[in-house]
């Protein structure tokens, strides 16, 4: 049985009945509702803690550690994304990450040895861990940002804070903040 720890959650209405999506991924809509993903490279919003129907409030963990149901057996430190799929049991899930890093979601705390089993996982932004960033422009209020390594071409980065361990940043300009 997986354990929950200290998670941060916001509240938005669910724009679809979401009451079997409980620890499932979610993704904000342009309305600011938010719906299980049914769309290729969805970057979710965070992981469902309650069952709302549509019209009702949602609460969406997007920060700490939380428990989210997996569709395959993952080891400890598997990155994690949205599952796509219509709504129902399969979509929502965390699935591996591995073919898109830039929305990860999650890094599992504990092994699931078989698919639709609920874990422990620690909520992370898209952005930690990735290397080979090239002609990125426009980053604002990045945080904590982490091993990037050849960081080639980026320009206007303001607000980036705690960047550490940055190798072989060539051409970076404009970091303010």
């Amino acid at each position: 049985m997986a354990t929950q720890l200290n998670y941060q959650a916001a509240s938005y209405i669910a724009g679809e009945n979401l009451s079997n999506a409980v620890h499932k991924f979610v993704v904000l809509q342009s309305d600011g509702t938010v719906k299980s993903s049914s769309s290729a490279g969805a970057y979710a919003e965070g992981i469902l803690e309650n069952a709302p129907e549509s019209g009702e409030a949602a609460a969406v963990s997007y920060l700490g550690v939380t428990k989210v149901w997996v569709d395959a057996a993952y080891s400890v430190g598997q990155r994690l994304m949205v599952q796509d799929g219509v709504l129902g049991f399969t979509g929502g899930r965390g699935t591996d990450s591995a073919s898109n890093p830039a929305i990860t979601r999650a890094i599992m705390l504990e092994a699931s040895t078989a698919a639709n089993q609920v874990v422990r996982v620690r909520l992370v932004d898209g952005v930690a861990g990735l290397t080979g960033v090239q002609g990125t422009t426009g980053l604002r209020g990045l945080t904590g940002l982490t091993g990037l390594t050849g960081a080639q071409g980026a320009t206007g980065g303001l607000g980036v804070t705690g960047a550490q361990g940055l190798t072989g940043a060539q051409g970076v300009t404009g970091l303010a903040g």
